[in-house]
């Protein structure tokens, strides 16, 4: 039978369990402010990432306004004096899928412009891709000093 009397060193074991109970709560707290400046250092981190991307997104979107801008004014500009290849420009819509007759006698200018304004665009994508492939090299140096600027 137990008396009401404690065993000898319990007060002692039960003061260091609540010692280390305390630490543990204290390396726990300090491990939850370590994790929450982590958490506000990445969030800052991808909004950078983020506000970054924007401005590359507001960037390129000017520069494909202007370069449809320059190929509206390039391509749209057919004068009655130039030759197309009735033949080729069959081929090439065939290419991209269109079912439009193309004749000499009703050349459709609209429906050639937007078939030359899309081969023109195809081309400037696949040279870009070219290009992006020799980025450090002197080959793309230019390429480099506009993705700089």
């Amino acid at each position: 039978m137990r008396s009401g009397r404690e065993e000898p060193g319990s007060k002692e074991k039960l003061i260091n369990l609540e010692n280390e109970l305390t630490s543990c709560k204290h390396d726990l707290e300090l491990q939850k402010e370590k994790m929450k400046q982590e958490l506000v250092k990445e969030r800052e981190n991808y909004e950078k990432t983020i506000k970054s991307l924007e401005q590359l997104n507001k960037k390129q979107e000017k520069n494909i306004l202007q370069l449809q801008q320059s190929l509206e004014n390039y391509v749209t500009h057919l004068k009655p004096n130039i030759d197309i290849d009735i033949e080729k420009v069959r081929i090439l819509a065939q290419e991209y899928g269109c079912l439009d007759e193309i004749n000499v006698e009703n050349p459709n200018k609209p429906f050639i412009k937007a078939i030359l304004q899309c081969k023109v665009l195809d081309q400037v994508q696949f040279l870009s891709y070219i290009l992006s492939n020799y980025r450090g090299s002197d080959f793309s140096l230019k390429l480099d000093i506009n993705l700089k600027t």
